[in-house]
């Protein structure tokens, strides 16, 4: 999966190991459906959690199982005002 930063309420980088607090992380579809998939704490655990979530729906694909087909992975985060923002986000590949 390739990684892509997200338009950031700072321009400071964001660092695969930093304290995200209780981020969440998404799975995104191309027709614009999404499925949360885990809460995770840092980009580093949301990339594993990304992973083993791609790597699961093939599985059920292989199986004759139709589950949405992630065209990226996002992590979202409460930002410094309040609001929900993306910080990161991985394509699906």
């Amino acid at each position: 999966m390739t990684q892509t930063a997200a338009a950031k309420e700072t321009d400071s980088p964001v660092d695969e190991t930093i304290d995200l607090g209780s981020a969440l992380l998404v799975a995104e579809g191309e027709g614009g459906g999404y499925e949360p998939v885990a809460v995770v704490s840092t980009i580093r655990e949301a990339r594993e959690f990304a992973d083993q979530d791609f790597e699961h729906r093939m599985v059920e694909i292989n199986k004759g199982v139709e589950p949405m087909y992630p065209a990226r992975y996002a992590i979202w985060t409460r930002g410094d005002q309040g609001k929900y923002r993306i910080v990161s986000t991985f394509q699906a590949d």
